[in-house]
């Protein structure tokens, strides 16, 4: 009977995993297959050895089986057993969102986990090992990854959400098999893992794998050394640009300056770029867009927003010197509406917020008895810029927003501040002449932060 020691790999890794979240609650994500039972049973040994550790069982039913409501079940028997406790969380897949029903249920599934845990302070942890490595590896090859995606899965990472632990990815699943069989745990049998075709993980898992091992009986360990090797390739990537991100970048991290993105290789522009999405929460886009995206932000030298390329609810567009990427939100339509400004409280509308604080001798000087109203700028629309109420004069707003350097796209989107039916304030670039407030007035500083 297989028992692993206090010493061993298998042990050591889950105990360290445990005694790194003292202050929080280690959550082991139990499927009920064989693997995620061996983790519980470790970590139910380990956590008992272990000082100010808090441990408790996650069992997400996703309703897509039969049997999935008798899983559920198993598991909660399990973790009676274990003197552990056990959220069981229930789940809608959604499987027309793309990607496939092993995509759409992973997407539920860390979704109801991140509604669960406290992203400061808990972590959860999952039961992947070597041969999970070796078939990420190879699913992402045969779709093309590059460096970072065939990294694969790292033994740490918060791209759920949550802090996600894999302190296994270095084990051999045989060995969990024996940890199971010795504890004597009844795991689940799941037709999705099974050698049905119908999925690719299973597919690689029953065929390619098996194949590849008859001739290379170290296959997947040496697949999963390569993953460790593309992740620090890519840390050392990631280095190189964000050192780039900082050249390029000012103090609006949503725009680039162009004229220093034009300066570096078509290599390295490509490199930040793709830093550039990620660090915004975007996905960058494929190969072959990026590659075009890169060119035309080195090459095109026409003005005006003649770069523009949309994905995922986000654009990338340039304006004189400015690379610009934004979420692509329509602007709120409860616009006009009256504000009371002076009580310094920001203003939420659907695709941004307008700010606004007091400050002496700049910003608004609100005149009472003036009432304050927030709307869209209208075509042919003239202000009185440069001007006082003794001594008037107008200009067009269009040019004026043209020469203050607001993008094309931002002229009609913006929230400006009227006052008496007239524009007062372009946020974030002018208040304008009559009602600037003078040297020695406290005036209402605005501006304008876009939906990020």
């Amino acid at each position: 009977m297989f028992e692993p020691g206090d010493e061993d790999p298998i042990y050591t890794s889950v105990r360290g995993t445990l005694a790194a979240c003292s202050d929080g609650v280690s959550y082991v994500a139990v499927s009920g297959g064989s693997d995620s039972l061996a983790l519980a049973f470790i970590a139910a040994k380990a956590a008992a050895a272990c000082q100010d550790v808090t441990l408790r069982l996650v069992h997400v039913n996703h309703h897509l089986q039969p049997a999935a409501d008798a899983w559920a079940r198993q598991v909660r028997e399990v973790a009676e057993r274990l003197r552990v406790p056990l959220d069981i969380l229930s789940v809608s897949v959604d499987e027309n969102r793309g990607g496939g029903q092993e995509e759409a249920a992973r997407a539920a599934r860390y979704r109801a986990i991140a509604g669960l845990v406290d992203a400061e302070r808990d972590q959860v942890l999952t039961a992947h090992h070597r041969g999970d490595q070796a078939e990420t590896v190879l699913l992402r090859l045969v779709r093309g990854a590059g460096v970072e995606g065939l990294g694969a899965m790292a033994p740490e990472s918060w791209s759920h959400g949550f802090r996600l632990v894999r302190p296994w990815l270095d084990i051999d699943p045989e060995l969990l098999k024996k940890v199971t069989g010795a504890a004597g745990l009844n795991p689940v049998s799941d037709p999705s893992n099974s050698d049905d075709w119908q999925f690719d993980r299973a597919f690689v898992r029953h065929q390619v794998l098996p194949l590849l091992s008859t001739r290379w009986p170290q296959a997947a360990t040496a697949i999963a050394r390569s993953a460790s090797q593309h992740r620090e390739a890519t840390d050392t990537l990631t280095r190189l640009a964000q050192r780039l991100l900082q050249h390029c970048q000012g103090a609006d991290p949503w725009q680039l300056s162009r004229e220093r993105v034009r300066t570096l290789p078509s290599e390295d522009a490509m490199l930040l770029l793709r830093h550039w999405f990620k660090t915004r929460g975007a996905r960058s886009p494929g190969a072959a867009r990026l590659a075009e995206i890169t060119r035309q932000a080195l090459t095109t030298d026409l003005p005006g927003e003649h770069l523009q390329f949309a994905w995922d609810g986000y654009v990338l567009r340039n304006y004189r010197t400015t690379l610009y990427f934004e979420r692509d939100i329509a602007r709120d339509d409860t616009l006009p509406r009256t504000w009371d400004c002076s009580t310094g409280d920001e203003l939420t509308l659907s695709h941004g917020r307008l700010l606004v604080e007091r400050r002496m001798g700049s910003g608004l000087r609100l005149p009472m008895g003036r009432q304050v109203t927030l709307n869209y700028r209208r075509d042919g629309e003239r202000v009185k810029n440069g001007a006082t109420e003794d001594r008037p004069g107008h200009q067009s707003l269009k040019k004026l927003m043209q020469t203050l350097g607001v993008p094309p796209w931002l002229r009609h989107s913006l929230p400006l501040v009227y006052i008496n039916d007239e524009v007062a304030v372009i946020p974030g670039h002018r208040t304008l002449g009559p009602w600037a407030a003078a040297a020695d007035e406290e005036g209402w500083v605005f501006s304008w932060e876009p939906v990020c």
